[in-house]
Parts: structure tokens; sequence; C-alpha cells
């Protein structure tokens, strides 16, 4: 508006423009924006890193110090408490090879309990032994999906590809330009179900003695939930599984229930 009006002799503010100056700011002008505009992104992009590590320097020292064992022994807890949001229970039992089925409205707070007992919330205790948990927005980095999958271990191309087979990702890595060795970077070409589905995939590969899942199949078909909960079954039967979900689940399968209703943790053992 500003080319055009002075050009016009509308606006008479600076030195005169011609055809040729004003076509000039006209190009350039849109450049040197988009660098300063890329420039805000990636000023933003920093402090958002900055304050994750922040927040995430507690727990990276809790790591270095926490001496946690490889096997789950067990545990009995009385008068368990989470200060905020409050959660109690007066006693919580878990036996090795126990499966409990955590139940609960949504907002009970089954993923603040989960995310206590890994030590990431302030509670009256945690676990202390090595476990696996698949949350509800599992993460990737920018890597490739080999180093997405493998997580730092040695792993054959067997082994991953199978499985992807497993959780049915098989057709979607054929879609991968590069296969295994895909870059994901910033936005990996992954619906929320996929991205639970390779979230899956990773448990199968790193197996521990103690298992957490937070919802595993919240985004997925109701014919894949059923498919999945049963590999999971299979795959975990020897291990200790703490499992929430508003989905059906094979009730069966449960030794014990963890209800939390009004803040309050109730425990009892599952009837078939």
């Amino acid at each position: 508006m500003f080319v055009g009006f002075s050009l016009l002799g509308e606006i008479h503010f600076g030195p005169p423009l011609t055809l040729h100056s004003g076509l000039f700011l006209l190009l350039a002008v849109p450049l040197v924006f988009a660098e300063l505009k890329q420039l805000g992104r990636l000023y933003h992009f920093k402090a958002e890193a900055t304050a994750a590590l922040a927040a995430l320097q507690s727990q990276l020292e809790m790591l270095n110090t926490h001496n946690s064992s490889s096997e789950f022994c067990g545990l009995q807890w009385h008068e368990y408490r989470i200060p905020q949001p409050a959660l109690y229970a007066q006693q919580l039992t878990l036996q090795p090879g126990d499966k409990v089925w955590l139940r609960g409205a949504s907002g009970a707070g089954k993923s603040v309990l989960l995310e206590a007992l890994m030590g990431w919330r302030p509670a009256s205790h945690q676990l202390n032994s090595e476990c696996a948990y698949l949350t509800q927005s599992p993460l990737l980095s920018g890597q490739t999906l080999r180093d997405n999958l493998c997580l730092g271990e040695d792993m054959s191309d067997t082994q991953l590809l199978h499985a992807l087979r497993q959780v049915e990702l098989d057709d979607w890595l054929c879609q991968l330009t590069n296969g295994l060795d895909s870059q994901f970077g910033d936005h990996p070409p992954l619906s929320g179900g996929q991205l639970q589905r390779l979230a899956l995939a990773r448990i199968l590969l790193h197996p521990r003695p103690l298992v957490l899942l937070d919802e595993p199949t919240a985004h997925l078909t109701e014919n894949l939930h059923v498919s999945l909960c049963a590999l999971l079954e299979y795959h975990l039967r020897d291990k200790t599984v703490i499992w929430a979900s508003h989905k059906p689940l094979n009730q069966a399968w449960f030794n014990r229930c963890w209800d939390i209703q009004h803040g309050e943790i109730e425990e009892q053992i599952c009837q078939p």
C-alpha cells in the first residue's frame, strides 16, 4: 500500500519512490521478513528446549543416583499418597507376575498414578525396579525409524521387521522411501494410531520385568484393539503388568484390579 500510494503521489514520506525502487522494495522486504520469522521460530524452539531441560533435570539427576534393581521383587505399600492432584490408597499390593487392571473414569487419575509410580510426580512411594512405560503420548526422536526402535541397543533388521509386522505396521513401512533408515525429523509421517503401534513395537523389542500401559490402544479401531490386546497378553504373560484402559479387556487375564474413585485407589482381586 505504501509503495502504491507513493507512486500515485498520495503519500509523501521520505525520498520519492520510483517504479524501479518500489518494485525492489516489494521483492526484497518479504525475503527480509521471512528470515526474521525463521529467527523467531528458532528462538521459540530454543526457549522450549531450555524449559524442557529444566523440567527434566531433576529426573536426570534421579536416574543418575537412583539404585534401581533389574528384577521386580514385589511391593506392599501402606498409606500411599500423591499430594497433587490428591490420590490416596490405604494399601497397594503388587507381586511379581501380577496383572493389574487400572480402572477409573476419565480424569480420575490413572495417568497420574502411573507417572507417580515411575517417580515423575511427588508421591510417598515409587517403584525401584527397571520397567517399561507406554504413555498416552509416546515420544519419538527426529532420528531414523531404526534408531527409534533400537533405543541404543543392537538389533537386526529381522527383529525390527518382525516387531513392526506384529503390530501391523508392515504396510506403513513399505510406504517409507528409506524403510528402517527413514529419517523422522520434526514431523514424523505417523497418525496417532500408528504412533501408538510403534510404541507397542518398542515394548515388544525391549522387554522389562515390569510394564506400565496407559491406554495403549486408545486411538485404534476395535479390530486392532482386540488383536493387539491378544498380542500383549501373549508377550507379557510372564511379566508384571499394570494396564490402564477405558476399552474392554479380557478380565480373565488379570488377577488384580485397582479402581480409582473420588481420589481414592481401592484394590481388589479380579473375579473371572
